[in-house]
């Protein structure tokens, strides 16, 4: 009997420490002008943001990711994302990506994430910069506008709100505009991923600048 109780307990302290070593901790920038992502002092937490850890960006600081590349499992962006123009990319997990009225982000940066985007009413980046989605069965939702120069949809995701691409729409997946929501192309040439706009009651339009190529839906 006292072995079986040993056997137990083992069992229960090895779960726990399990637990502890995949839990995501949070880590919220400084609210003192924000730094550089691989100082301890840019962040609330101990140590700083990897793979996993779920990541604020405050109104009022800028985060430099600097020459190296970063991670985190979900990113909720207030202030500023920078990588000093060198270049980086940052991969946020299957947690996603929250962009707030507030943020943005500036240089030659490129996020990538598997998770959803959440536009809370937000007009995000300038021609120098990527945002790749790659998770498969994610949305998009909110309204916002996505002002960076590469946009890619490179899975099957679902835009549920309002969203606005000023410059490009392209890639290896479909996006399917959901019922009731609009999408916003102001950008040049085509569409240049596959779109479904057979769901009942959404809105395509095209409305840039210049000449513009009616993309043919995959499904209407």
């Amino acid at each position: 009997m006292k072995n079986v109780f040993i056997s137990i307990l083992s069992v229960c302290l090895i779960s726990v420490l399990f637990f502890n070593s995949y839990a995501q901790s949070p880590y919220t920038s400084n609210g003192a002008g924000g730094g550089t992502w691989t100082d301890d002092n840019t962040w609330s937490g101990t140590g700083i943001p990897v793979a996993g850890d779920v990541v604020t960006i405050v109104n009022g600081d800028l985060v430099d990711i600097g020459a190296g590349n970063a991670a985190c499992y979900t990113l909720t962006l207030d202030g500023d994302l920078n990588d000093g123009g060198s270049g980086a990319t940052l991969t946020v997990g299957a947690g996603g990506i929250t962009f707030n009225a507030t943020a943005s982000f500036s240089s030659i940066i490129t996020i990538t994430t598997s998770g959803n985007l959440t536009l809370n009413s937000c007009a995000i980046g300038t021609n120098t910069q990527a945002i790749f989605l790659t998770g498969a069965g994610t949305t998009i939702s909110g309204t916002g506008l996505i002002s960076v120069l590469d946009f890619q949809i490179n899975s099957t995701i679902t835009n549920t709100g309002t969203l606005t691409a000023a410059y490009s729409l392209r890639g290896t997946g479909t996006l399917t505009n959901g019922a009731g929501a609009t999408l916003n192309f102001k950008g040049s040439g085509n569409i240049l991923c596959s779109l479904d706009a057979s769901p009942a009651g959404n809105t395509v339009n095209y409305n840039g600048l210049v000449n513009q190529n009616i993309k043919t839906p995959t499904s209407s």
